[in-house]
């Protein structure tokens, strides 16, 4: 028995979509949905269009611009449009009668083309808002042997992060290598259930949104989302359930984001967001609550210019600061005049990017053992000890996890799959994050500490113990306004002290406390006598 192609009533034909047809030009239900706010219908002698698309929203009504033409079309007389609810039988008995006579056709050869055109229209709105609100997965990328094959072999070299390093300083990471490195790895905490977050502290111009966009690129598309700013909805309304699940949401600048604050710092601690708002019900006209929601888990990344203001949002993350001296500068403008004479080879670039992508789709979510944890210890001045500890425990995770197609998998008492932390991970995680938790022990921020030791550093070279301010301030051509706010913070904090005035030069200070910040490297020791004691107590871990 041969397949039909069409169905016939009166002798009116309803063409079927052909299995090529939902291929090429996406059919559903026997109408065109290639574009869906222009959904098309054709029978025999009649061709359907609903211009604007249906609202998949709001299901007790079906309110469309139809357009209703003959095919093929001998004039542009033979064409009726009108606004219609097509859930209001009043409405569609006058739309049938008024296209038969604009048409000049009999009221058969309209009406059953018409409610099958609806029935499939109501259909293909049920299935879309049913495929809206259901968990969607991230589309899956197959790859080919050859990707495979090349993504695996740098997986299982043994100089893995050195490899990554080299190749993010290929696809445009200027000098940041640790930053660089830290990043990729908190970057793959995505995949955790409790996931690492980052915040990148620069002035303006100086590099950060480089830094972000540098490591993000080489994050696999269907892993993160990318944005200037962010308001408070955004969060709670996702296009569909799992939206933000396992991804990471990278904001290029926090400072157009402030509204968002608040939802943004609960989602990194809890991994969800729930709020009530108040609707107002159609059908009864009375206010109702609806409990919005957003689920993780989540990384978060942005950068920002400010420090204080993100003081909540800073304990939930990891502080990078970028290298704003002037050798820097010179290498980023290095690097922009090669690009612009065509001496960067971007082949290579995009090469290198996807590798770092295929790497990362070959790993895989699995359970991670450190039996070395309860051994390890953080510094006494480092602030927030409670969140900066689980945030060394899931960076070494995330090193771990990194190198999995290096270490055996194991198995537990209940069948379950585990890998175990070496010491060397531990090593490469103590390394990357001694610079983050400096920051994090240090009173002062980013800026104000590199201002102050620039300061010690030209106060000592004049070999004297004081200086003036009208005298910093052509050194460092800094901001008036600039300098008496970070005079103003070592003040506070009793580094300097105000020890006399000079009208032509201003006041004059005195530096207080030299080794502050010497002292705070030294605690970061700990680390590294820990990680010695245990390689001596584990040789062969």
């Amino acid at each position: 028995m041969t397949k039909k192609s069409a169905l016939s009533f009166e002798g009116i034909k309803i063409p079927m979509p052909k299995k090529s047809d939902n291929i090429y030009t996406g059919f559903e239900y026997g109408i065109d949905t290639s574009v869906p706010h222009h959904l098309k219908y054709k029978v025999e002698h009649l061709f359907f269009e609903v211009m604007g698309g249906v609202n998949i929203k709001t299901l007790d009504r079906l309110k469309v611009t139809l357009k209703i033409s003959r095919s093929p079309l001998l004039t542009p007389l033979h064409a009726y449009r009108n606004t219609i609810d097509l859930y209001n039988d009043d409405q569609l008995e006058r739309f049938i009668r008024q296209a038969c006579d604009k048409l000049e056709l009999g009221l058969n050869d309209i009406k059953l083309p018409l409610y099958t055109f609806i029935d499939n229209l109501e259909k293909y709105r049920i299935a879309k808002r049913t495929q809206q609100i259901a968990p969607q997965e991230s589309p899956k990328i197959k790859l080919t042997p050859k990707d495979k094959k090349e993504a695996l072999k740098v997986l299982q070299d043994e100089e893995l992060i050195d490899k990554i390093g080299d190749y993010l300083s290929e696809i445009g990471l200027i000098k940041e290598r640790e930053n660089g490195l830290l990043l990729f790895l908190i970057f793959l905490t995505r995949n955790f259930d409790y996931p690492l977050h980052a915040i990148v502290h620069g002035s303006s111009g100086s590099g950060k949104t480089n830094l972000l966009k540098t490591v993000i690129s080489s994050v696999p598309d269907e892993s993160k989302h990318i944005t200037t700013a962010l308001t408070e909805n955004v969060l709670f309304y996702p296009p569909y359930r799992n939206f933000w699940s396992r991804k990471i949401l990278m904001l290029e600048d926090l400072d157009g984001s402030m509204k968002a604050l608040l939802p943004l710092r609960e989602l990194m601690s809890n991994q969800k967001i729930v709020k009530f708002v108040t609707e107002m019900d159609s059908q009864t006209g009375e206010h109702r609550q609806k409990r919005l929601s957003a689920e993780g888990p989540i990384c978060i990344v942005g950068a920002t210019t400010k420090n204080k203001i993100y003081e909540d949002n800073s304990n939930r993350s990891f502080l990078l600061h970028v290298d704003e001296s002037k050798q820097q500068q010179r290498l980023v403008m290095d690097y922009q005049n090669k690009l612009a004479a065509g001496i960067i080879n971007l082949d290579d670039v995009k090469e290198k990017k996807t590798l770092l992508q295929n790497m990362q789709r070959l790993l895989e979510p699995i359970t991670i053992k450190n039996p070395f944890q309860p051994e390890l210890q953080l510094p006494d001045q480092v602030f927030k000890p409670l969140r900066t500890n689980q945030h060394y425990i899931q960076l070494i995770k995330a090193v771990t996890f990194l190198h999995q197609h290096q270490r055996v998998k194991e198995t537990d008492e209940k069948g379950r799959s585990y890998i175990t932390t070496t010491l060397k991970d531990i090593a490469i995680a103590n390394e990357l994050c001694k610079e983050s938790f400096l920051r994090k022990s240090d009173e002062l921020n980013g800026t104000q500490r590199t201002f102050f030791e620039q300061l010690k550093t030209k106060v000592k070279s004049e070999e004297k113990m004081t200086f003036f301010a009208k005298e910093i301030r052509e050194e460092f051509r800094l901001h008036p306004q600039t300098l008496k706010r970070h005079l103003k913070t070592l003040l506070n904090f009793n580094l300097i002290r105000q020890i006399g005035f000079n009208r032509s030069k201003r006041f004059e200070y005195e530096v207080v406390i030299w080794g502050d910040y010497r002292f705070l490297k030294e605690s970061l020791t700990i680390l590294d006598q820990k990680l010695s004691e245990l390689i001596e107590k584990y040789p062969k871990a």
